[in-house]
């Protein structure tokens, strides 16, 4: 089965903002957000109360986050 993941990178503004907001997504799909520069995204995906801790450590490294 394909990661989600490996997708991120054609993804719209929009695609990402579902996708960020979305509980059930799986680790490497969470890291692969919170590396993008979309900073909406990365609101939303900090929101995310299933949050893993490698994503919250990638969004810890950008100005202005608190989780």
């Amino acid at each position: 089965m394909s990661s989600i993941a490996n997708k991120v990178e054609w993804m719209t503004n929009k695609e990402l903002n579902g996708l960020a907001q979305n509980r059930f997504i799986d680790k490497a799909t969470q890291i692969a957000l919170a590396k993008r520069s979309y900073n909406l995204c990365r609101q939303y995906l900090a929101s995310n109360e299933n949050l893993c801790k490698e994503a919250r450590d990638i969004l810890w490294g950008y100005r202005g986050y608190v989780l």
